[in-house]
Order: structure tokens, then sequence, then C-alpha cells
């Protein structure tokens, strides 16, 4: 399998951070460039954040680290969510094969039963109400067998699976499969990433445990909006609207996440 055509591809030995190495090429891609013209990936990040400022634990050579630079064609700001659908539901297609169960984690993790296998960091570039870069940075846990940080849940396809896999043919295959995807959002067809995205959410199917605010509840999940908001729903009928890390899942063997 051959990377998408016009990629170009930057792999580095270390870096302070894929997302911010990508943006340093960012002057070289203005013009008429392909809709998915570059990947950054990196064998060790120094730097390496998660959503909302978390450091990423990543084992030197063990993991797949790096960022794809999307073009968007005429996305406007207030439709950016459809990005994170589209890369979370490209990685889905990917690891269903080692990850299982797989599901995405709203909003857009990946999971392996309750723990995570892979997170993603997008950072949009707008210019006049609309977005001319994304910057989609992911950090996949493929090799590492001990994880030492403070996470709550990290696991890797080497700890499912039983055995090491062939980083550069997964990263051919993870990109292939979000390039896919991608290309629903060029052919405007945001139905389709909406279905596919909520029937592949972790929980979709039942009630869970979650908190927001200091209060512990039980509710399901009715929906995600096209802004990225997660809608759910108590038994009783009340209804909660939230933005990420407004509320939190609750699990059985650890407080929260």
């Amino acid at each position: 399998m051959s990377y998408p055509p016009s990629l170009q591809i930057i792999h580095l030995s270390q870096t302070d951070s894929t997302n911010l190495e990508a943006r340093r090429h960012l002057p070289a891609l203005t013009g008429n460039t392909p809709t998915l013209p570059l990947l950054v990936w990196a064998d060790y990040q120094t730097a390496g954040r998660g959503q909302k400022g978390n450091h990423w634990e990543g084992e030197a050579g063990k993991n797949l680290l790096f960022t794809l630079v999307v073009c968007p064609h005429d996305l406007a700001a207030h439709e950016q969510f459809c990005i994170s659908q589209a890369t979370a539901l490209g990685l889905y297609d990917a690891l269903k094969p080692y990850a299982k169960p797989c599901s995405i984690k709203w909003p857009n993790d990946i999971y392996a039963g309750d723990r995570k296998v892979c997170g993603i960091l997008i950072e949009n570039i707008l210019s006049h109400g609309q977005i001319s870069h994304s910057l989609i940075g992911i950090g996949l846990n493929v090799n590492q067998e001990h994880f030492t940080s403070n996470a709550p849940n990290p696991v890797s396809l080497c700890q499912l699976t039983g055995h090491l896999l062939d980083r550069g043919a997964l990263l051919r295959a993870v990109v292939n499969r979000i390039s896919e995807r991608l290309k629903l959002i060029s052919l405007r067809q945001p139905d389709l990433l909406r279905q596919e995205y909520a029937d592949a959410l972790y929980r979709h199917d039942g009630y869970y445990r979650y908190r927001a605010g200091g209060i512990d509840f039980e509710a399901r999940i009715l929906g995600v909006e096209d802004d990225g908001h997660i809608l759910l729903e108590e038994p009783g009928g009340k209804r909660h609207r939230y933005t990420f890390k407004e509320v939190h899942y609750l699990f059985p063997d650890r407080e929260c996440e």
C-alpha cells in the first residue's frame, strides 16, 4: 500500500512536537495545494501534547507520532468538527483489526474496550471565516509494552495483539484511511460522517455514569451536534449539552476521565 499521491513526507528521529514541526512548513504550502499535502512523523517527541495541554507519553521508536496537514476547500469555521469526525473514523477503520472492541470516545480518542490506544489533537488555522489549514496531530500506541506516566488507561496495539507491529506499514494504512474519510468532506457528505461516527461512539448504547460540575449522574448519549457538543439524557428525560472537558466519564476501576 502506498501513500496518497502528492503527499510530502518528513520523517524525523526527534522533534519537539510534530504539530509544531508541521506549522514551520506551512509557508511553503501556499497556493494550489492538494487536500492532503504534508505528513510529519517522528520517532520521539520532547514536547508532545494531548487535548487541553495534556502531556502525551511515548517511548522512543515504539509508537506512531505524526501530524497530517489538511487544506480543506470551502470549509467554514463552524464546520470544523467534521474534520475531527473524519479523522477519528479513519483511525477507527484502520485499527479495528487490532483494537478490539474498537470505538471512538468522544470527541476523538480511539479506545479498545475501556482503554485508550490513540489520541488526536487538531489545530485549525482560520482565514476569512474559513479553515485554511488543519494540523491533525496523532499519537498512536503501537509497540510500547510499559507505561510509566499517571495516564489512567493507556494500552498499545502490541499489548492487545501479543506481537510487535510494523510501524511503517501501519502508518501508511492509517494515513490512507484518514484520507478516504476526509474526501467525504470535500464531497459534501456530512450526513454519512455523522451517522457512522455516532454508530462508532464509545458507550453509545445504554446508560452510563458521568460527572459534570462535581455531580455524578447516569445518562445515555443522544448524539453529538455538528459543532462537537455532546448531548446526554438522564433516565427521567433530563437533557444536558456539554463541550469537551465539561463532562467526564466515570469508570468502576478509576475515578474519571
